[in-house]
């Protein structure tokens, strides 16, 4: 309402102005029109300067809060280094989101996933992670990222994927690496908080690392 009141001021006044001059009996149709035009221009060209000003506040956000949003420095600087040492398209796989993950634990997350609600309580049947961070951070497609999202409709290729992505952090194998690069994938992010592993040779090369994030790139066949 504040972007607006200027604006609305103006035309009250123009329309106090010609009640007072009808009234009055001093009012022309050249006078209405030429009141009209020129409020009309004060109206417009109040309004384009107010959005050119605005605009590019408006659809830059990241940009205007920086580091206000709620992604830590890791995860800022981790993305940040994706961002500008990868191509736009590149298809990036990680384990962020989940916990540490022991081996009787895996069937718990590779169960169906169902959801529904019951009143106000959302209940699911199933673990996933809800954290998409990451995603919004980091402009690049991920292989697999926030499953809780799907829902009911965890297939078998979500299955693999989860499979071959939790897999990959703990206890890399050739299998896990055939996965990802026959759908593309070439770059991994580690969350650093849920494996003690520290290379992935011959899988994987280290090219950045942070107190929080390793990032790998993938050692395909290209």
């Amino acid at each position: 309402m504040k972007i607006y009141a200027p604006a609305w001021i103006i035309i009250s006044l123009l329309a106090v102005k010609i009640l007072i001059e009808v009234k009055q009996r001093k009012a022309t149709f050249s006078s209405v029109f030429k009141s009209v035009i020129i409020t009309s221009a004060m109206v417009v060209t109040f309004s384009v300067i107010n959005w050119l000003d605005t605009a590019p506040r408006k659809h830059d956000e990241f940009s205007r809060n920086g580091e206000t949003y709620i992604a830590d420095i890791d995860l800022s600087d981790l993305t940040r280094w994706v961002n500008e040492n990868t191509t736009e398209r590149a298809v990036v796989a990680s384990n962020f989101g989940w916990p540490k993950i022991e081996q009787d634990e895996f069937k718990n997350f590779r169960a169906p996933c169902l959801w529904y609600r019951n009143k106000e309580v959302e209940l699911e049947t199933c673990m996933r992670t809800k954290d998409a961070l990451l995603v919004a951070y980091m402009h690049r497609r991920t292989w697999l990222q926030a499953t809780s999202v799907h829902y009911t409709g965890f297939t078998p290729e979500m299955d693999k994927r989860q499979t071959t992505t939790l897999g990959f952090a703990a206890e890399p194998n050739a299998e896990h690496l055939q996965q990802m690069e026959s759908d593309g994938v070439t770059w991994y992010v580690v969350d650093r908080s849920t494996t003690d592993r520290t290379n992935w040779e011959p899988y994987a090369t280290v090219r950045f690392t942070n107190d929080s994030f390793y990032v790998l790139e993938l050692n395909t066949s290209d």
